[in-house]
This record gives structure tokens, C-alpha cells and sequence, in this order.
């Protein structure tokens, strides 16, 4: 019982859960976005600056789930018990 006491806080799912399930919004929403984009524009209206835009989102949104990610793995273990 002490070692799973002292395993759960490494893995600690629920942050990872909270974290995927955030991300996984974040990407739908870009994608509901880009459809709207390419659905309202037409071919010869729609930029490379339009589409870039979207394509920073989408790295912004990698870039802050590695970086969360990594924080939540740097944090100390709670102790057991609390």
C-alpha cells in the first residue's frame, strides 16, 4: 500500500486528464474555426496570411501542452496522506 502511495502522485491522471481534455477543445475549436474560414472565404479570397494565422494557433496550442505537460512532471511528489 505504501508504494502505490508514493506511485500515484508520479502519474498523478488527473492533471494529465484536466490537461488532454483542454487541449482536445482547444484543437476542435481551431478545426471549427478553419472550416468557417474555408466554408465563408472564397479560393481566390483566402491568403496565405489567413491560413498562417491559423497554422500559429495550432503550434500555440502544441507548444502550451508540452510546456504544461513538462511543468506538471517537475512538480515534487505531495506526500503520502495528503
Amino acid at each position: 500500500m505504501t508504494l502505490l502511495g508514493a506511485v500515484e502522485p508520479f502519474f498523478n491522471w488527473r492533471s494529465r486528464s484536466v490537461l488532454m481534455e483542454e487541449a482536445q477543445y482547444r484543437f476542435r475549436r481551431l478545426a471549427d474555426d478553419l472550416e468557417y474560414l474555408v466554408a465563408s472565404t472564397s479560393p481566390e479570397e483566402l491568403t496565405f496570411a489567413q491560413l498562417d494565422e491559423v497554422f500559429g494557433r495550432y503550434q500555440m496550442i502544441w507548444d502550451d501542452l508540452g510546456r504544461t505537460w513538462l511543468e506538471h512532471r517537475r512538480e515534487p511528489a505531495a506526500p503520502a496522506g495528503a
